[in-house]
């Protein structure tokens, strides 16, 4: 009979690395309950789990940088006045958007394109989604930790 358990362990930090990624890119799946999980079964380390996820969400949101470089324009009609628009708004309050991206469910990893799209400066762009995904699931591992105490669990 299968163990899912070990298999489970024996593939966590592959599988949540996966899972970020996937999770911060272009498709709507939750990281959170994998982040919980594993941080929950403490299977390695929690610096582990945050390292694994943090990696893999910001390579998701750094391919979708770069789909908004190279691709944006493909999958949407230009509109000048509106992409002029998009840029001052973004421009002054990209920080800002950046660091709430993962605060945004669906929408927010979409901000990560937009960022690509008006060619953010990379570094720029890097230094704030590392800031934003690090706190995001910083907060996500105490709240496995502490909250699922308080629940009993």
């Amino acid at each position: 009979m299968v163990n899912f358990e070990d298999i489970f362990i024996e593939y966590e930090l592959i599988g949540l690395l996966i899972v970020c990624f996937l999770s911060s890119s272009i498709l709507p799946i939750p990281s959170e309950p994998l982040i919980i999980l594993s941080a929950k079964l403490q299977s390695t380390s929690l610096i582990n789990v945050f390292v694994f996820a943090l990696i893999g969400s910001v390579c998701g949101a750094t391919l979708n940088y770069l789909i908004g470089i190279k691709g944006i324009y493909w999958i949407i009609k230009r509109k000048v006045k509106d992409e002029k628009k998009l840029e001052a708004w973004f421009n002054k309050y990209g920080v800002f958007v950046l660091l709430a991206v993962p605060w945004i469910p669906f929408v927010g990893d979409l901000l990560t394109i937009v960022a690509g799209a008006l060619k953010m400066d990379f570094k720029k762009f890097l230094l704030w989604i590392v800031i934003g995904k690090a706190f995001k699931i910083s907060v996500v591992i105490y709240a496995a930790m502490t909250g699922m105490k308080f629940l009993g669990i």
